[in-house]
């Protein structure tokens, strides 16, 4: 009913979803230009049903700067074409009790543009150096980059965190 009052379809058209079966997995040596952050832990942080992670964070405590990677689709929905005019008419993901329909075919929304644990990415990253006393934002930047997202936490597990309750999985997930 909701789709039909407002007049939106979960169907892609075939020439749309051609397009997005297309691209191939990330190579980053393909974008020397872009800021390779694949060193900083970033993780996301989205509730257990979400499919798509289109931003990730990182704290840089020794520098007091905070990193805000947001997926960059770019690459991949170019001005004008079918993908960009599909992603204008819908305008946003819509999320029902049951399902969800995205914006982006689910083959770029849940993966290429989807910012998963343990895979490159693409993406804009704000770097933000904040003052230890206010915390204000001192210095601040923003630029293409890839990262490299170590963890996926889910809501639950950040509330488990800051009761002091959230335990590392592994070794690796101590840096984080």
């Amino acid at each position: 009913i909701v789709l039909a009052y407002f007049n939106k379809h979960d169907e892609f058209d075939e020439e749309v979803l051609k397009i997005a079966s297309s691209f191939k997995e990330l190579n980053a040596s393909k974008y020397p230009n872009r800021k390779d952050l694949r060193n900083l832990h970033f993780c996301t942080i989205d509730p257990v049903t979400a499919k798509d992670f289109d931003d990730a964070i990182y704290w840089d405590d020794k520098n007091t700067t905070l990193y805000v990677a947001i997926a960059d689709v770019s690459e991949y929905v170019k001005p004008f074409g079918a993908l960009d005019n599909e992603a204008i008419y819908r305008s946003f993901s819509i999320y029902l009790p049951h399902r969800s329909i995205p914006m982006l075919p689910r083959q770029l929304s849940e993966t290429l543009c989807s910012l998963q644990a343990d895979v490159d990415r693409l993406s804009y990253v704000f770097e933000m150096k904040l003052d230890t006393q206010s915390l204000e934002v001192t210095d601040s930047k923003v630029y293409e980059a890839i990262i490299h997202s170590a963890r996926r936490f889910n809501y639950e597990e950040i509330d488990a965190f800051f009761q002091g309750d959230l335990k590392p999985k592994n070794d690796a997930e101590v840096k984080i």
